[in-house]
């Protein structure tokens, strides 16, 4: 059976400071909100879980997580999981790397990074926690 490419969408909210009213922003691509004035708040956003090799039944258990980041300052998680239907407690961490690409001040760095792990996992997404500032130009999934 041929790999399977997809790519996680992300989520998250925030308040806004002026308001007070809830903000919800999801994508691909997702940038730290700087345009909300006054905003500066650590964030924690996920992504929508997507289906691993043990969902397919393959034996070889090979997954790879490829991203492709700027400016950003936080850490990102990936997480799994054995469970079909799964709960909050049922999500564990296979990786996870924390990324401080404004470390030169007036500098957005990059950073484009790939892992492959294995495990006959069901579900695998994303946590980006501790997040303060940058974006996350994407992040694939391939199984």
């Amino acid at each position: 059976m041929p790999a399977k490419s997809e790519t996680f969408l992300l989520k998250f909210n925030f308040s806004d400071p002026d308001t007070g009213d809830t903000i919800e922003r999801e994508g691909v691509n997702i940038t730290y909100p700087t345009d909300v004035l006054g905003f500066n708040d650590i964030l924690t956003a996920k992504s929508e879980p997507l289906r691993g090799d043990g969902w397919y039944g393959r034996a070889d258990g090979l997954h790879t997580v490829q991203y492709n980041l700027a400016g950003l300052v936080a850490t990102i998680k990936i997480q799994a999981t054995l469970a079909i239907d799964p709960e909050n407690q049922d999500w564990f961490t296979v990786y996870q790397n924390s990324y401080d690409l404004q470390s030169t001040p007036g500098v957005e760095e990059e950073a484009n990074d790939f892992v492959n792990f294995t495990g006959n996992y069901v579900f695998v997404r994303i946590v980006v926690e501790n997040w303060s500032g940058g974006t996350i130009n994407s992040i694939f999934f391939n199984h």
